[in-house]
């Protein structure tokens, strides 16, 4: 088994973990600072997830979103995002997912999104896009006007008593 294989199947049964912390009445929550909070699920999660891959690859370079670095050497190993959509997940909303990536010397060589809630993953990669194993395409909208824009409030925005945004802090790749 080659390391998308692999990371297929650890994705799969992740989300069975993890549906079992979505469905608990009172979610753990570990820090919330505004909207950017960080649930026991999620460092949970990242290391069940790690201690999968280490199981299979030994040797595996893992970066996490939830406990960092672990021997990330020359920008290639797995990524991970244990719960992309946190705020979401804490209040059983199903729109987040588990994210997983893997980067060889900084290059995105392929990416997996599973959504446990809705059974659905998405794998993209040189082979094309596949949404549970059927292949599709993106539309070709080169209009603005025509695109759709779906977004949380990002956390370091900050919203008036109005309704208006605020940048919060600055980041200078912003």
């Amino acid at each position: 088994m080659n390391n998308l294989e692999i990371a297929e199947n650890i994705i799969l049964k992740a989300g069975e973990k993890l549906l079992a912390f979505y469905y608990e009445q009172e979610k753990v929550i570990l820090s919330q600072e505004g909207r950017d909070i960080k649930a026991q699920a999620d460092s949970e999660m990242e290391a069940f997830i790690r201690s999968e891959i280490r199981k299979e690859i030994p040797d595996a370079s893992i970066l996490g979103e939830e406990l960092g670095d672990e021997s990330f050497e020359e920008l290639t190993g797995f990524v991970i995002d244990p719960i992309d959509g946190t705020m979401n997940f804490s209040r059983t909303n199903p729109i987040f997912c588990i994210s997983v990536g893997y980067v060889e010397n900084g290059e995105p060589i392929w990416g997996l999104i599973y959504n446990p809630v809705l059974k659905e993953l998405i794998k993209g990669s040189e082979e094309g896009l596949f949404l549970n194993g059927n292949s599709f395409t993106r539309e070709n909208i080169t209009d603005p006007k025509q695109a759709i824009l779906s977004t949380g409030i990002p956390t370091y925005l900050n919203i008036d008593d109005n309704g208006f945004f605020s940048i919060s802090k600055y980041d200078e790749n912003f």
